[in-house]
């Protein structure tokens, strides 16, 4: 009988934070997202005590440093491809604690603060544990967040600070993001034994869903930098059924099963690949191939697989009927989703300004490889997968609005059924 979840590495001594370079302003007079974003430098996440993690939280959830308060009291920026605040922030009439200010400030609007008004603002315990755990800068005169730091709910998690649409090779993106809330949206919230999420990059899906819903939750990721920031991020959040393994997809997973497998893979096609995290290949599919090929190895008999994602309908053959070929052998045996969020010709899907990453300036290589694939339509889709359980299995594709949308099929896939 295969495994039901692996022993992972967890010893905190073996994990590092060393040389995670976050773009840091240099110019004093830069207060906010944009031409702060021009160097890099490196900033060390500080392997801090269990108290000192410990205290930073307890304190943190007490300025109210979550989801549901920020967006509440503040107006955000949802017309780019990444969530951001508004150049300067406005409360909807609210006032809120000068501590959450200067923390929302600092964290999501990635603005420089005087270290005296952050210093106030927040206590000299939090200001401390907040510098010795690497997530604030301190000059002479100015504080700067040395991460990206947004709530998903409760669960804090930092990331690479914004940089545009200009990224490092190993860049590891945060979660406020469109393409990431709409895979975050699609997760079942219900108990179940083992999760795994591929591709895991900071954690948004193991360390929130995965954690608060299984007994224990994995996250893989091939960038080791971004497996520093998850386990920075369990540590931070005192998440302990989660471990955290740098690794290509199932590789360190052979012989196990999980009752819930989910996956945000890089998809944005790509001429010569950049950053790790957006690097879909020449259309996008690579990543997701590999995966869905691996899926009936890896879930039990009760298990499911939810990802969002890119797919493409090719002349004479729809995605759908495409993942099951994806499958291979035995496909019969699985039932195949979609719950597509958008639709777009080639042309259209390469020259998008909403896209989290923009396609290389090869787009036309790109073009002319849809061409030659027969591609015909751009989907970016939610996907599920999961044994037939002795009926007939079931191949379905819901377009966007039809039925229910993403933020239902988790919780209630039973649904699709009927």
């Amino acid at each position: 009988m295969a495994a039901r979840g692996p022993r992972m590495r967890n010893d905190l001594a073996t994990v590092r934070y060393d040389d995670i370079r976050t773009p840091v302003a240099t110019d004093p007079d830069v207060r906010s997202v944009g031409a702060a974003d021009q160097l890099g430098t490196s900033v060390h996440l500080g392997e801090g005590s269990e108290l000192t993690f410990e205290r930073a939280r307890r304190r943190l959830r007490e300025f109210g440093f979550n989801e549901s308060l920020i967006r509440a009291h503040y107006i955000l920026d949802e017309s780019g491809p990444v969530t951001l605040p508004a150049r300067r922030f406005s409360t909807a009439g609210v006032t809120v604690s000068p501590g959450l200010d200067a923390l929302v400030h600092l964290f999501v609007g990635q603005e420089a603060i005087a270290v005296n008004a952050v210093h106030t603002a927040i206590g000299s315990d939090l200001f401390a544990d907040l510098h010795e755990l690497g997530l604030i800068s301190v000059s002479s005169e100015e504080c700067r967040a040395a991460v990206r730091a947004e709530p998903v709910d409760a669960v804090i998690l930092c990331a690479d600070r914004v940089q545009g649409r200009s990224f490092d090779n190993e860049h590891v993106l945060n979660v406020w993001n469109r393409s990431s809330k709409a895979f975050l949206k699609m997760l079942p919230t219900s108990h179940c034994e083992t999760f795994l999420e591929l591709c895991c990059g900071a954690g948004p899906a193991c360390l929130t869903t995965g954690s608060g819903a299984a007994d224990i939750a994995y996250g893989i990721d091939i960038n080791p930098r971004a497996i520093r920031f998850a386990e920075f991020n369990r540590l931070l959040n005192g998440l302990h059924n989660a471990r955290l393994e740098c690794g290509d997809l199932f590789g360190t997973m052979v012989g196990t099963r999980f009752d819930r497998i989910v996956a945000h893979p890089p998809y944005v096609p790509i001429v010569g690949g950049r950053a790790v995290f957006a690097d879909g290949g020449i259309n996008g599919e690579p990543v997701s191939a590999a995966i869905i090929r691996q899926v009936p190895q890896h879930l039990t008999e009760i298990g499911a697989f939810y990802a969002y994602l890119l797919l493409s309908d090719r002349r004479a053959a729809p995605a759908e009927w495409r993942v099951r070929d994806m499958l291979g052998r035995g496909h019969e045996d699985f039932d195949v989703m979609l719950l597509v969020n958008r639709e777009q010709s080639p042309v259209t899907h390469e020259s998008d300004a909403n896209a989290p990453v923009r396609p290389s300036n090869g787009a036309e290589l790109l073009i002319q490889a849809c061409i030659d694939l027969r591609i015909e339509r751009i989907l970016i889709t939610g996907l599920v997968i999961r044994p037939r359980q002795g009926r007939e299995a079931v191949t379905l594709r819901l377009a966007p609005g039809e039925k229910f949308g993403l933020g239902r099929i988790g919780n209630d896939s039973a649904a699709l059924d009927r």
